[in-house]
């Protein structure tokens, strides 16, 4: 592992010059061999035992322990040397089963979570899937709550750092993956740990949105909420809360009201229409965090404030939107704010109220069979029917009748439903 590297090698003078002298090819099978069969072969020596051993209480631990200390820490040298995002893929796969072994050295432990978060938050979707892969054995081969902590830390530091550069083409797919690891290191946690550090990241998030709001930083004071970095964040603790709270992590469930109040008071801090490709991104989390948790949030008057944009009245000037020109095609994915060109495109417009009206859909769709539905569905109906009259322009005019129509037959089902003479508010299994 340290062929060439003079320093590392004084102890063994001997061992240096044999491999210096050793073929190219020979040293790469030998540490190919070794990084194959290596845990092998350590775990036959420690007895093999069951998984979830504290190796530490084993007999022959103390004659391992060198050797173990040994094999990961050359394993950790390769892996902090090399350069190829394959091999440092292989690395990390074939390391993944030792995670228990890393008990021999903190120091060790540390350095090598480092390197594997360092990979996690790379470019290489190989070498981020073998990364997210250890961390998780990591967090859950070693005993203690202190190895936990630490992935989940780190993870999630990770996802922060690469958060700051979402706008960028190849980010999306990255940050997806971290997302995902995220979630399944949240559903591992050990019990209570999974609470404690989404309650203290939100918390920090609450803290600067309360501090956009309150004006402070000045008129751009926005601007630290309306980033990237900001929004993917608040995205991601509204998917993690809803994918584990319900059953998965219960523990998580109290969450979710704070992050749907930060979701609204995000979307509340700047309504203007250049924010609304941000507003529909953090609307969307919000509707999807709802329906998770089985609450009602209402999300209607924001979703409909769009419509009241005064762009929307009439008919957009203009040949919409060119490749090339300078002018987003539409509601651009890898953007928050619109420019002016933007807002003035048919393209833009028409994705904005095609958004407004699936997101709606969306978000009353899991109370089409509520016997609250006709209540809920009242003031955006009125709404609705206002945008649909006041409105020039014969495509939003369609949109807005079919949404009206699907809500209309729901609520009639519903209401004629609850006018039968033998269902009270209280009888609950008939209601249900």
């Amino acid at each position: 592992a340290h062929t060439g590297d003079a320093a590392a090698t004084d102890d063994d003078p001997a061992a240096a010059t044999a491999l210096a002298r050793a073929p190219a090819a020979s040293v790469n099978a030998l540490i190919l061999f070794v990084l194959k069969e290596g845990d092998g072969l350590l775990t036959k020596l420690l007895g093999s035992p069951p998984t979830g051993t504290d190796v530490r209480t084993l007999p022959r631990w103390k004659k391992v322990d060198p050797l173990a200390r040994s094999f990961l820490g050359n394993t950790l040298h390769l892996l902090t040397s090399m350069a190829d995002p394959s091999m440092t893929a292989f690395i990390l796969r074939r390391l993944r089963p030792s995670a228990r072994l890393l008990v021999c050295s903190e120091r060790l432990a540390r350095k090598t979570l480092q390197a594997a978060l360092a990979a996690f938050g790379g470019d290489d979707p190989g070498a981020a899937v073998a990364a997210a892969l250890f961390v998780r054995a990591y967090a859950d081969a070693l005993p203690g709550d202190g190895p936990a902590d630490a992935a989940l830390k780190g993870a999630y530091r990770s996802f922060v750092g690469s958060a700051k550069f979402a706008s960028a083409p190849a980010a999306a797919p990255r940050l997806a993956l971290q997302a995902a690891a995220l979630v399944d290191l949240y559903a591992a946690a050990p019990p209570g740990a999974a609470y404690q550090h989404a309650f203290a990241y939100v918390r920090q998030l609450a803290g600067l949105v309360r501090g956009a709001g309150a004006g402070r930083g000045g008129a751009d004071a926005h601007r630290s909420v309306y980033c990237w970095q900001t929004v993917t964040c608040l995205e991601l603790w509204a998917r993690l809360v809803g994918e584990l709270a319900p059953s998965r992590v219960p523990d998580l469930a109290p969450l979710a009201f704070p992050v749907q109040t930060l979701l609204a008071a995000a979307t509340a801090l700047v309504p203007a229409a250049r924010y609304h490709p941000l507003h529909l991104r953090l609307l969307r989390s919000a509707a999807a965090l709802a329906a998770a948790t089985g609450t009602y949030v209402p999300l209607s008057a924001p979703l409909i404030d769009m419509l009241s944009w005064k762009g929307l009245s009439t008919p957009a000037r203009g040949g919409g939107a060119r490749r090339g020109g300078g002018v987003p095609r539409g509601l651009d994915p890898s953007l928050l704010r619109a420019s002016k060109a933007a807002l003035a495109s048919p393209s833009f417009q028409h994705d904005l109220v095609d958004g407004v009206m699936e997101l709606l859909a969306a978000h009353l769709a899991p109370w089409a069979a509520s016997p609250a539905l006709p209540e809920l569905a009242r003031a955006p109906l009125a709404r609705l029917r206002a945008f649909s009259k006041g409105s020039s322009v014969d495509r939003f005019r369609a949109a807005a009748r079919g949404l009206i129509s699907a809500i209309e037959a729901s609520a009639a089902t519903v209401a004629a439903a609850r006018a039968d003479g033998s269902l009270a508010p209280r009888d609950g299994p008939g209601v249900a």
